[in-house]
């Protein structure tokens, strides 16, 4: 469960459901492109090849991107 700033909460799935949701949107990916480069998806590409350090700290640094859960909400209604 994530609080999305306006008092409710939300469940994004496991941090590898989180990160399949991630690489699948233009906006989010572009995100981890901006902050990380293409390190994190051209070296080591599905969650599970990232090192756990790593892949948390990236997805730290997402959760604290404006817009970022509102993204993950409007993905995950449109896959639904």
């Amino acid at each position: 469960m994530a609080n999305n700033g306006k008092w409710k909460s939300i469940y994004i799935g496991t941090e590898e459901e989180e990160w399949d949701n991630v690489l699948s949107n233009s906006y989010l990916l572009d995100l981890v492109l901006e902050g990380y480069g293409g390190e994190p998806i051209e070296e080591h590409g599905s969650y599970k090849q990232i090192p756990p350090k790593f892949r948390k700290q990236i997805l730290t640094w997402l959760r604290k991107q404006n817009g970022y859960y509102e993204m993950l909400l409007a993905y995950a209604q449109n896959v639904s």
